[in-house]
């Protein structure tokens, strides 16, 4: 199994939290907590070859970092988050790749017992399978896994997690859905960031609670 770690470009990650952190802030929480998941995907036993994909230099410096794959947006000649999953979905099952489990990089607090459930789920559900772990507001997709690679496409934006779904069901795959609690908190909005804070064992998310700490912001949510 082949996991992408779709990263956005940094001018545009977290846009929302614009009003309480600056464009360089915003910045470094995006490779903080992309940082936290790729230590965990590269530390978990019976993950395949992990990949991050993006269209920047810094993107691909923090894949060096981490020490996994660099595929470049250009060379896969799409743009936006699903036709780019689903090109770099392509380009997998043309290297012999029959499975892919995509997690983005917002979702630091996803543990290692968390993972193996959700990958449990997905390896016990048959030739023909599509596993998902919904935001905690069950409205966006925050990890999705599919085989074979050519009998689904990826569907996000508003309201992706019924969209998976409904189109899953309606292609005869093995349909599981995992409510995962840590991987259930994708980092949007303020409120998420507090929910980082108050969430144990700390040992999660040591490089976003780093950011948060150096950066004081977790003494001005706390307030």
């Amino acid at each position: 199994m082949h996991v992408l770690v779709p990263v956005k470009t940094p001018t545009q990650a977290k846009q929302r939290l614009a009003t309480i952190l600056s464009l360089e802030q915003r910045r470094e929480l995006a490779s903080a907590m992309a940082l936290d998941l790729l230590g965990l995907l590269t530390r978990h036993p019976g993950i395949g070859q992990v990949v991050v994909c993006g269209n920047d230099v810094s993107t691909g410096e923090l894949a060096s970092a981490a020490g996994v794959r660099y595929l470049a947006e250009s060379t896969l000649g799409a743009s936006g988050l699903s036709p780019v999953v689903n090109a770099a979905a392509a380009r997998f099952r043309s290297e012999g790749e029959t499975d892919i489990l995509v997690i983005h990089g917002d979702v630091p607090l996803l543990s290692h017992e968390e993972l193996e459930r959700f990958l449990d789920a997905h390896r016990s559900a048959g030739p023909h399978a599509v596993t998902l772990a919904p935001d905690r507001w069950r409205g966006g997709t925050n990890l999705l896994a599919w085989r074979p690679i050519d009998q689904f496409t990826a569907q996000y934006g508003e309201g992706s997690f019924n969209r998976h779904v409904e189109s899953a069901t309606r292609s005869g795959a093995k349909v599981s859905v995992c409510e995962l609690k840590g991987a259930g908190i994708d980092v949007d909005e303020p409120a998420d960031l507090r929910a980082i804070l108050d969430t144990t064992p700390t040992e999660l998310a040591p490089n976003t609670r780093e950011f948060l700490r150096q950066s004081d912001l977790a003494r001005l949510l706390a307030e």
